[in-house]
């Protein structure tokens, strides 16, 4: 615990979660699936910055997973990645979500990164 909290301190960031419960729905419907454990899946670390140098993301979203992982939390199941730019691949991300059970409410996030 007090490696998550110098993390936060440190960098000044802010970790995103979901809480998950069967009292309550936003990305995904827990009543049908039996006895849930409620607990938080995390998702993106972000900080503070000038958008156009960093965007909305203190890292990058699969070593934002793995550094909520190495802090002991628990992270979505799912992380998919496509340039805003490839139209195709952006579809067929669309397309992919749009097929999964309890896509209800499902949440799409977009960091913006500079090629420089």
């Amino acid at each position: 615990r007090s490696d998550l909290v110098r993390f936060v301190c440190e960098n000044q960031v802010t970790l995103c979660g979901e809480s998950i419960s069967p009292l309550h729905q936003h990305i995904q419907s827990y009543r049908e699936s039996g006895a849930i454990r409620p607990h938080i899946r995390f998702w993106a670390i972000t900080a503070p910055s000038e958008f156009e140098k960093r965007g909305l993301t203190f890292s990058d979203p699969a070593a934002s997973l793995e550094r909520l992982r190495a802090l002991g939390l628990e992270v979505v199941e799912a992380c998919d990645e496509a340039l805003v730019s490839d139209m195709a691949a952006m579809r067929a991300l669309e397309e992919k979500h749009l097929l999964l059970e309890n896509r209800e409410g499902a949440v799409v996030y977009i960091s913006l990164r500079s090629a420089a």
